[in-house]
């Protein structure tokens, strides 16, 4: 059975220095807590609470979005996911993880391509309408909330582009993920008919890939969505434990927590030497940002928090972002993510070419290659004082992609804790939310749309 490892050697004071790096004293200081927290976390489960936490062992859902992911795979040549944000990273990252680059090019037999929509620009939304066929398109809309402005103004535009094609049979194309009583989509799919999909209550859009919202995707396009839950499982029993050695989401978050508060390493980067992988790059990159960085922490207290994530892909970025890492401020902490099975073995021949300076990379793969460019920064930050930890992956699997997803999920879920704020809302993008409304026109933000307006009238001399 295929797990995790984390290595934290080269956060540790030891490697890179007591000013950069943890001491022993620094891991007591937050052992009990982190086993306190452990406790309550358990407690919160027991309760029903932290519904993320149920996904994984939902059998049913996952056996009804299979049964009906069989009639579009049945029919369909696409299937067209509308979201943003949480409704569409966790979906374009399976994809990316479990799938080969080149699927849509050549899609896995009796499966539909698909194209993940998570963006408004017109000519990205046109460019995928102009070379589909609506009478072979499957459109899945995702929002938790049913009133996503993105969402809804590409559920609009498609409901045209395929009614004009297939008439009153347009309904079958369609199928909807959202709340399960309440908001615009709730109410068009039971007007409409559309089959439909719960986002659970309490999982937010960030959480909810193991939910219909990842899991219906991925298995229109045939990948194996009962052996990503059984991931997510096992790593979830792992992670129960209190013993902050134990558990690796415990110690990553204790660790996170540590080179932020002691060392001042608020930018933290996640650097995969894996192009599978650098989709979970992205969504880990929304789980952090979105659930850490607030203004207020429980009490009420302004604190301005929260860890800022990069995204990094090796060996690529070593040729665009390393010289800032190795060089630059020591303001940051790199996470590796490694594999160690790539699941292609490409070895550089002899004889390609007589030139001395090519000699040493015969008869060395590119994972071997690879591995090497990983170690070797790793290296240099290390001989520089950067702290940095590794994520392994044995091999790139739905076993494996399931254990990452609990585990940074259950690790930003007690990171919050350490922060003392709320990791489950996001109150700083609904005013932005708000203000889009107002712009638009919906009823009910009118004294909003003054306010901006005359905002906008006070700027202008400041334009160019």
């Amino acid at each position: 059975m295929d797990i995790l490892r984390l290595d934290y050697n080269y956060l540790m004071a030891e490697a890179v220095g007591d000013d950069q790096g943890i001491r022993e004293i620094d891991l007591d200081f937050v052992r009990k807590r982190a086993g306190r927290f452990a406790r309550d976390i358990s407690r919160q489960r027991k309760a029903g609470e932290l519904a993320f936490l149920r996904l994984p062992y939902d059998r049913a859902v996952q056996d009804q979005v299979a049964a009906v992911a069989q009639t579009v795979k049945a029919r369909f040549r696409n299937l067209v996911v509308l979201g943003i944000g949480g409704s569409a990273l966790g979906t374009s990252a399976l994809q990316q993880a479990l799938h080969p680059w080149v699927y849509n090019v050549y899609p896995q037999k009796g499966c539909p391509r698909l194209f993940v929509l998570d963006n408004i620009d017109p000519r990205f939304v046109a460019d995928v309408m102009e070379v589909l066929d609506p009478s072979e398109t499957a459109v899945c809309v995702v929002s938790k909330s049913g009133s996503t402005t993105e969402t809804l103004a590409q559920y609009m535009i498609f409901k045209r582009w395929v009614e004009e094609v297939e008439g009153r049979a347009f309904k079958e194309h369609f199928f909807f993920i959202t709340d399960p009583e309440k908001g615009p989509l709730r109410e068009i799919a039971e007007k409409e008919g559309y089959v439909s999909f719960p986002v659970p209550p309490g999982v937010g859009g960030r959480f909810s890939v193991l939910s219909a919202v990842g899991l219906f995707p991925a298995a229109c396009v045939g990948l194996d969505i009962h052996g990503i839950c059984e991931g997510a499982a096992r790593m979830d029993s792992i992670c129960r434990v209190d013993s902050m050695e134990e558990n690796p989401a415990l110690l990553y978050a204790a660790l996170m927590y540590l080179m932020v508060i002691r060392k001042k390493k608020n930018i933290h980067v996640l650097l995969s030497y894996s192009n599978r992988l650098y989709g979970l790059t992205d969504w880990y990159r929304q789980l952090l940002a979105e659930s850490l960085g607030k203004r207020f922490d429980l009490d009420g207290k302004e604190v301005h928090v929260g860890p800022t994530p990069i995204k990094a892909l090796g060996v690529t970025d070593q040729h665009s972002q390393i010289q800032l890492y190795v060089e630059g401020p020591k303001d940051k902490v790199i996470t590796f993510l490694k594999v160690e099975d790539h699941g292609a073995n490409l070895v550089v021949p002899e004889g390609v070419e007589d030139h001395q300076a090519l000699k040493f990379l015969e008869g060395h793969s590119l994972g071997e290659i690879m591995e090497a460019e990983r170690v070797g920064t790793e290296f240099a930050l290390k001989k520089a004082g950067r702290p940095s930890c590794t994520i392994t992956f044995p091999r790139v699997t739905p076993f494996t992609v399931g254990e990452y997803i609990i585990l940074k999920q259950i690790a930003v879920t007690v990171m919050g804790r350490y922060f003392k704020v709320n990791p489950f809302d996001q109150p700083g993008v609904e005013e932005g939310k708000a203000a889009a409304f107002a712009l638009l026109g919906r009823e009910g933000y009118e004294e909003k749309r003054r306010e901006i307006l005359e905002g906008l009238e006070k700027d202008l001399d400041l334009r160019i």
